[in-house]
């Protein structure tokens, strides 16, 4: 699955920024020196997402995971729908 994403450098940060079904969404992540992996939190509506996150190999793979388990989670709770 393809995503369009924003990015944007914010200081050791990167932000991917999405919109699924009107609600903007930023994954946010982060290379880790200590586990050699990327970081990474979810956000909609801009409030985090709590309990979902976790760790990627790539900054890529890091945004492909945040921005599949957004959608998942708007539409699971019907948001909006």
């Amino acid at each position: 699955m393809s995503y369009e994403y924003e990015l944007q450098s914010e200081g050791p940060r990167h932000v991917a920024r999405y919109a699924h079904r009107g609600h903007p969404v930023d994954v946010v992540t982060g290379w880790d020196v200590r586990s050699d992996k990327w970081l990474l939190h979810i956000y909609i509506d801009g409030e985090k997402l709590d309990g979902v996150g976790g760790v990627a190999d790539t900054m890529d793979e890091a945004f492909q995971y945040g921005i599949r388990a957004a959608i998942d989670h708007i539409n699971r709770n019907d948001m909006h729908g």
